[in-house]
């Protein structure tokens, strides 16, 4: 999900007409997932989504970002065979 004009303009159609929908799920790009001020954009439209009527009496909206590397990780700390784990 990118966020776009047109985007937002089918969610809007979706959230009008499909009666039998319970769940959305939406996942930012990697691009739009690195810039908080865009996750912040996107979220505020969709709670401006979310505030209008829906045609499903109950939908479960969710908004994910992409898999992302952590490498601050307890199993990676925790391994003696590792020189040096914050590396």
């Amino acid at each position: 999900f990118r966020g776009d004009r047109s985007e937002f303009e089918f969610l809007k159609i979706i959230a009008k007409y499909a009666k039998k929908l319970q769940a959305l799920l939406l996942v930012l790009t990697t691009e739009k997932f690195a810039s908080a001020e865009e996750v912040d954009r996107i979220t505020h439209e969709l709670g401006a989504i979310g505030g209008s009527k829906w045609a499903a009496d109950k939908c479960l909206v969710l908004l994910l970002g992409p898999d992302v590397k952590n490498f601050w990780s307890f199993r990676r700390a925790s391994d003696l065979s590792v020189g040096d784990p914050f590396k």
